[in-house]
């Protein structure tokens, strides 16, 4: 008997999934044609997949996130007054073990999640550093670290919808990126590109990894998870401008949203400020129906 086969998964683990010894790891880093990949993966017939654009209201999601960039990114050790405790195969399993499929931000995670799903199959897609990185400066660095929509989303906002989303990016970007800001995130990109790809190489059997061109298509993908090839094109929807609209679409979202959770907030203050305004302006319908009988001689 195989001593590394999986075992059969318990009743509340999701067949296929990460948790039970299966699972699909796409590990190249975003901006890498992970929607793409996604997208064609639901074709194939996998339900439970994680896409970082999809999860911006789980905020448990996000929680996860902070929690294992602090433990996984060293820049991160002693930064602040929390302590950091290790996240364990256990925490793994609760932040994603659950999805038979991860991908986006996971990338920023690949040698960790890589070591924690030893079985996982792993897709990965390095797109040429000179291309890939102005889309990934325009639609992460630049889309989500502008100084003012920044301070908008993690200050505000944030506190005011519960949704953590921006205030969990920068644990993950700049932690994968070792550095602090946004100039540092740049100065290092290349380096850390190159050393994320290397380590993930270096830690997959090459029998569960597949270094997938998406231009390509289905049959290297089909092949290397035994599926067949679908009767329709691949998918290719990971356009830089796509998710530019997906990033504004959101932040315009949340920001009704803020306003609208401070409205309702604000209107027993307002209802109390207008009615005694009302009062002092004689406006009451006490006051309305005295009016109206002090003229009603000159009607």
């Amino acid at each position: 008997m195989d001593s590394v086969a999986p075992l059969p998964p318990p009743p509340n683990i999701i067949q296929g999934s990460l948790a039970s010894g299966e699972g699909i790891l796409c590990l190249g880093l975003p901006r890498s044609g992970t929607l793409s990949i996604v997208t064609a993966l639901r074709h194939l017939g996998y339900t439970h997949v994680h896409h970082g654009a999809e999860q911006v209201f789980n905020s448990t999601n996000w929680a996860a996130s902070i929690r294992a960039s602090r433990a996984c990114f060293p820049v991160w050790h002693g930064a602040d007054k929390y302590e950091t405790p290790p996240f364990t195969k256990a925490d793994w399993d609760a932040f994603l073990g659950h999805y038979q499929v991860v991908s986006d931000f996971a990338g920023f995670y690949g040698e960790h999640i890589a070591r924690v799903y030893p079985r996982a199959k792993v897709i990965l897609v390095q797109r040429p550093f000179d291309s890939w990185y102005p889309s990934f400066d325009a639609a992460i660095l630049q889309a989500l670290f502008q100084p003012i929509r920044a301070f908008l989303f993690q200050r505000i906002i944030a506190p005011i919808t519960g949704i953590t989303a921006f205030a969990a990016h920068p644990y993950m970007v700049f932690g994968s990126f070792k550095a602090r800001n946004v100039r540092e995130a740049r100065n290092n990109a290349r380096a850390v590109y190159e050393e994320h790809y290397a380590t993930v190489r270096k830690i997959v059997p090459p029998e569960n990894l597949l270094e997938f061109n998406i231009e390509d298509g289905w049959a290297p993908l089909c092949t290397f998870l035994g599926k067949e090839v679908p009767d329709i094109p691949f998918p290719y929807v990971n356009d830089r401008n796509v998710i530019l609209d997906m990033v504004n679409t959101l932040c315009f979202s949340l920001t009704i949203k803020s306003l609208w959770i401070v409205i309702k907030r604000l209107s027993p203050v307002l209802g109390v400020m207008v009615g005694y305004w009302l009062a002092r302006q004689d406006m009451t319908a006490l006051g309305m129906i005295r009016r109206i009988k002090d003229n009603l001689p000159y009607l």
